[in-house]
């Protein structure tokens, strides 16, 4: 499991972006994908599937949370069930999760409909990255 701030690993190698990241912890990732869809955002799970589809080939809804497994089992099936679409990164050896989460988060913010910013990116301790909807204008509360 993810730790979750203030232990003491993570905020060394946060090194200080903790204080911009907001995070709330859920003891599995169900709950967390409840309480996101209860609040309006579509859920995509990122795995490699016969159902799923190449991240770079999307336009990305606004609000959006994507679902990362890890390595070894991926995510887990029940989890997969609650996604309202699946995406892959297409690989031919393997990939680290990092990887893979860096390739599908640039091209979420990179498309016409995310544009090239984000005003802020919170991260559950289920992995589970979300992007809230643009508000319209705070610049202050923009992060590059």
């Amino acid at each position: 499991m993810t730790p979750t701030p203030p232990d003491a690993q993570l905020l060394k190698t946060a090194v200080g972006s903790a204080e911009y990241v907001s995070c709330r912890y859920y003891p599995n990732t169900m709950q967390a994908i409840e309480e996101l869809k209860l609040s309006g955002y579509t859920i995509w799970g990122v795995e490699t599937t016969s159902e799923s589809t190449i991240y770079c080939d999307q336009a990305y809804p606004q609000p959006l949370a994507l679902v990362f497994g890890n390595e070894i089992i991926g995510i887990d099936t029940a989890v997969l069930r609650m996604c309202d679409s699946l995406i892959c990164v297409p690989t031919y050896a393997a990939l680290m999760i990092c990887a893979g989460t860096a390739g599908v988060a640039y091209a979420w913010l990179h498309t016409p409909s995310g544009a090239i910013h984000v005003p802020f990116m919170k991260v559950t301790s289920v992995r589970t990255l979300v992007r809230p909807a643009r508000s319209g204008g705070d610049a202050s509360a923009r992060r590059h």
